[in-house]
C-alpha cells in the first residue's frame, strides 16, 4: 500500500487553486488509505461527506500513524479543526460585512439608485 505525502505548502496551494475541493479529495484519500491499512469497514465517501464530525478522528489516526513510522511532527488535531472553524467564521463574517457595506452604499448614494433604475 503506497502513500503519497503532500507537503503543507502544496496542500494549501491546491486548496486555494481548487476552491477547497482538493481538501475534500485529500480527506477521502486519507480515509481510504486508513481503511486499507487498518482493515476498517468504514465508508470513506460517507466519512468525507460527514467530515465536519470525523475530521478530528482522521487527524488523530494520521498523527498516530506518523508516530509509528517515526515521521511525527507534533500537531494537535483539535487545534487544526479550531483553525478551520475560525477561518470559516471569518469568511462568513466578511461576506456579511461586505453585503452590509454594499447595501449602505446603495441606500445613501443617489447616483447608484438612478443607475439601477435605468437598467
Amino acid at each position: 500500500m503506497k502513500i503519497n505525502l503532500t507537503k503543507p505548502i502544496i496542500f494549501m496551494l491546491l486548496h486555494i487553486a481548487t476552491f477547497g475541493l482538493y481538501s475534500t479529495w485529500w480527506i477521502y484519500k486519507s480515509w481510504r488509505f486508513l481503511n486499507e491499512k487498518d482493515n476498517l469497514t468504514v465508508n470513506p465517501a460517507l466519512k468525507t461527506l460527514l467530515s465536519i464530525f470525523y475530521l478530528i478522528p482522521l487527524l488523530s489516526r494520521i498523527k498516530k500513524y506518523s508516530k509509528s513510522k517515526n515521521r511525527a511532527k507534533t500537531f494537535s488535531p483539535i487545534l487544526i479543526v479550531f483553525w478551520i472553524f475560525c477561518y470559516a467564521v471569518f469568511n462568513l463574517f466578511t461576506r456579511f460585512l461586505l453585503d452590509v457595506i454594499y447595501t449602505l452604499i446603495h441606500l445613501f448614494n443617489p447616483s447608484a439608485q438612478v443607475f439601477e433604475f435605468c437598467n
